[in-house]
């Protein structure tokens, strides 16, 4: 029988909130119950400033993480040592909490089996006043030399993990409960576990085939591996589906989570996979819009997708969440000098700050007419509608350190992508365009590639002239 591992995990943070705050620490140790295998250890970027109140508790300050990896550039390296591992925390619902939400933000659903050293210490050792780690590291003797940083508290919560191992066998009621709790992957016929070994822990797009080699369901991961075993270990509808029908697994890797998004996109909508049915029919949550005033000022607004709203509206584009709809309206109305009472963003607001400083001409005052003021808000509106108003070729990292994907905007609309070696040296963007498959125009597809370039994502751009074009 397999042998488990435990991936121990302690994290430090910016506040006590999945959702709104930010992982600065981790710190993980691997063992397999009674010895440690392996630890990691690393300071995160934020990307955010650290309260005061915080760093008083770890120490750990804006200057010390300035230089430190960013949660996407470890996320490859925490999904491979936590693979084929129960994810163990003190207060396990905080330390998952954080790493789920890291994931989700980078697109990737992280599912690990948890066990919760607070609760099983309650269990396994009854009448103590306090679980806190500080409180039961004193108890067992257990030396933390840098409390409230991330590896020394794992290694303190490792200790008193295995203590309560030695005190609690699986063959007990509470052993049992823990097995209860561990899922194991159960593979259609036809797939190994040696099948999914061989997976890439690459980005990319994975394919579902069936027993007549039709492509019923396509997905996307930074870890293909990683991610086709969760669907083997989730027990929901959707797992019967896939058990019954999977007879074969394909995949591309792709080398970065955004082509990854954007092949997924092309395929799905391509292959119309039966069981993608619900992402192929998933709407985006907002849209711009733009009508006239009672004064006739054209007005431009953001909206939450509902069909008694949508229908009949005069839609600009589409947006995944507020943040970057509010973004991007912002830009155009620093780029043309809106008023900023002429824009609305669920209701409309009467003041405008940009008047204060010049950058609106007046149209809150009146001293701009509609006239001279719908001249500019048209402008707007046509940038709006277009999404990305030129052509251009957007340079990122490709599939391995050798080699960069060119992806091509033209006419409006993302178009297509190539990887190009650097031995290649290319200098000619005609020769570049001439390498893409280009693919089918989709609203999604420039949504997703518009919020990439939105979020300062690393990337390299390259203009292209109308001569450059393919068709």
């Amino acid at each position: 029988m397999k042998q488990r591992k435990y991936a121990i995990v302690d994290l430090e943070t910016t506040g006590g909130m999945a959702k709104r705050d930010k992982i600065v620490e981790i710190g993980i140790v691997i063992s397999d119950g009674q010895r440690v295998l392996e630890t990691f250890e690393t300071l995160v970027n934020p990307e955010r400033s650290i309260p005061m109140d915080v760093i008083r508790i770890h120490g750990i300050t804006d200057e010390m993480v300035r230089d430190a990896p960013k949660f996407y550039e470890i996320a490859k390296k925490v999904i491979e040592l936590t693979e084929d591992c129960v994810f163990v925390a003190h207060n396990v619902l905080f330390d998952y909490g954080f790493v789920r939400s890291e994931f989700e933000a980078l697109g990737f659903t992280y599912t690990r089996s948890t066990l919760c050293t607070v609760r099983l210490s309650r269990k396994a050792f009854t009448g103590l006043p306090s679980y806190g780690l500080s409180n039961l590291s004193r108890h067992f003797g257990i030396h933390i030399s840098n409390r409230h940083r991330a590896l020394d508290d794992a290694m303190a919560t490792g200790i008193i993990f295995h203590k309560i191992l030695e005190v609690v066998t699986l063959d007990t009621h509470l052993g049992i409960s823990m097995k209860s709790q561990i899922k194991e992957a159960r593979y259609p016929e036809g797939i190994s576990e040696e099948t999914i070994r061989k997976l890439p822990t690459t980005a990319g797009v994975y394919y579902f085939y069936n027993e007549y080699e039709r492509v019923i369901y396509v997905g996307k991961s930074i870890n293909i591996q990683a991610r086709v075993k969760q669907h083997f270990s989730d027990f929901t509808p959707k797992y019967e589906k896939l058990f019954q029908r999977v007879k074969m697994i394909d995949f591309v890797e792709t080398g970065t989570e955004i082509l990854a998004l954007l092949l997924e996109d092309y395929e799905i909508k391509s292959l119309g996979p039966e069981i993608n049915k619900a992402q192929r029919n998933k709407p985006e949550k907002y849209f711009s819009h733009y009508f006239a005033d009672s004064d006739g000022y054209i007005q431009i607004g953001i909206l939450p997708i509902q069909k008694s709203q949508k229908y009949g509206a005069n839609i600009l584009t589409y947006y995944n969440n507020i943040r970057n709809a509010k973004a991007s309206l912002l830009r155009y109305v620093s780029m043309y000098q809106l008023c900023e009472s002429k824009i609305s963003v669920y209701q409309q607001q009467t003041y405008c700050l940009g008047y204060a400083t010049a950058l609106c001409h007046g149209a809150c005052h009146g001293h701009e007419s509609p006239d001279e003021y719908n001249i500019r808000a048209r402008q707007a509106i046509t940038d709006m509608g277009r999404l990305f108003d030129r052509d251009f070729l957007v340079c990122i990292p490709g599939r391995t350190a050798d080699e960069e994907a060119i992806l091509l905007v033209q006419d409006g609309f993302y178009r297509g992508f190539c990887f190009l070696n650097h031995e290649e040296q290319v200098t000619d963007p005609q020769e570049i365009v001439a390498q893409i498959k280009t693919m089918h125009r989709s609203m999604d597809a420039n949504i997703i590639l518009q919020n990439f370039l939105m979020s300062n994502q690393r990337f390299r751009i390259i203009e292209l002239r109308k001569e450059h074009s393919v068709t």
